[in-house]
C-alpha cells in the first residue's frame, strides 16, 4: 500500500492538532498504509542545508501521500508550517495526494483550509488535493487514559475525508467502513474529477447559496458562525458538496465588500459636491 507522511504543523507539545492526526494515522494503518508521523516543531531553527531539513525533505520525497494538519492562527495556517513549506523544494508535493486538515477555536475560521492552506499546497504541484476538514478544538478531547475522543458529528466527517484520501491512494476496500451509496458515489466521482453539477443545481435551488447576501439585497446575511455550521452539516451528508460552495461564499463576500467601499466613496463625493 501507500506510504503516508502525517505532518503536524502545531508548535505545541500538547496540541489537539497533533493528537487528532495520530488518531487518524491509526485509521489509515488499518487500511493497509505505512504511516510516518512527523511533528514540524521537532525541527531545529535552520536553513535548507541543515541535516534535519534535508532529512525532512527526504521524507516528503519518499511519501506517496501527505496528510497535513495545522491549528488556525489569525485566519491562516501556523507560522511553523509556513517556515517548513518555505524550506522545501518548490515542487515538493509533485505527483502526491494531499489531505489538508485544520483545527481552531471558532467556526469563523472554517474557510482557512480553502483560502489559506490549499493555495500554497497547490503551488507545490500535487497530483490531487482531496477535500479537507476543519475541526473545532472543543470537539477533540482526551480521556484520563490518554484515549482521544472526537465528537460524533466531527468524527463522521473526518472518517469520510480520511477514507476518501485513503481510497485515492489505493486503500484496502475490505477495511474501510461501510458507506451509504451516495458517499461511495461521491468518492468515485472525485477520483474521476467529475463535478456534481446536478447536486450543485439542487443546492442553488434550495436558496442556501444566498444566506450570506446582505439583507438589504434580499439575503439572510447570516453570521460566520452560522455559515460554518451550515457548511459542517452539509459536509456531514456529502463532503464533496460541502466543500465546493465555500468558494462561492468567499466570492459573494468580496463582491459586497467592494460594493460597500464603492458606495461609501460615492456618498463622500456627493457630500463634497453639496458642501462646495
Amino acid at each position: 500500500m501507500a506510504t503516508i507522511l502525517s505532518v503536524s504543523g502545531s508548535p505545541s507539545a500538547t496540541s489537539r492538532t497533533a493528537r487528532l492526526l495520530r488518531h487518524l494515522d491509526d485509521r489509515l494503518r488499518a487500511q493497509g498504509h505505512d504511516v510516518i508521523p512527523f511533528d514540524v516543531r521537532t525541527l531545529p531553527p535552520a536553513d535548507f542545508r541543515h541535516t534535519a531539513i534535508v532529512e525532512a525533505t527526504a521524507l516528503f520525497e519518499r511519501a506517496d501521500g501527505i496528510m497535513i494538519g495545522t491549528p488556525v492562527y489569525k485566519a491562516a495556517y501556523s507560522g511553523l508550517l509556513k517556515a517548513l513549506l518555505d524550506l522545501l523544494p518548490q515542487y515538493a508535493l509533485a505527483g502526491k495526494t494531499v489531505l489538508p486538515l485544520a483545527t481552531g477555536g471558532t467556526t469563523a475560521h472554517v474557510l482557512a483550509i480553502d483560502y489559506a492552506l490549499r493555495p500554497v499546497l497547490n503551488s507545490m504541484g500535487p497530483a490531487h488535493i482531496t477535500p479537507g476538514w476543519f475541526t473545532l478544538g472543543k470537539d477533540i478531547t482526551e480521556d484520563d487514559d490518554g484515549t482521544l475522543t472526537v465528537a460524533p458529528g466531527a468524527a463522521g466527517v473526518l472518517a469520510q475525508v480520511t477514507d476518501q484520501f485513503s481510497l485515492a491512494l489505493g486503500g484496502r476496500p475490505t477495511l474501510r467502513r461501510r458507506r451509504e451509496p451516495a458517499m461511495t458515489h461521491v468518492i468515485a466521482d472525485d477520483a474521476e474529477r467529475i463535478l456534481p453539477r446536478a447536486e450543485l443545481d439542487e443546492l442553488s435551488a434550495s436558496g442556501l447559496l444566498g444566506i450570506t447576501v446582505p439583507r438589504s439585497h434580499g439575503g439572510a446575511e447570516v453570521s460566520a458562525r452560522t455559515l460554518g455550521e451550515v457548511v459542517r452539516l452539509r459536509s456531514a451528508a456529502d463532503a464533496g458538496i460541502g466543500q465546493i460552495p465555500q468558494h462561492h461564499f468567499f466570492f459573494v463576500m468580496r463582491v459586497f465588500e467592494r460594493f460597500r467601499k464603492r458606495r461609501a466613496i460615492d456618498l463622500m463625493r456627493v457630500a463634497t459636491a453639496v458642501c462646495s
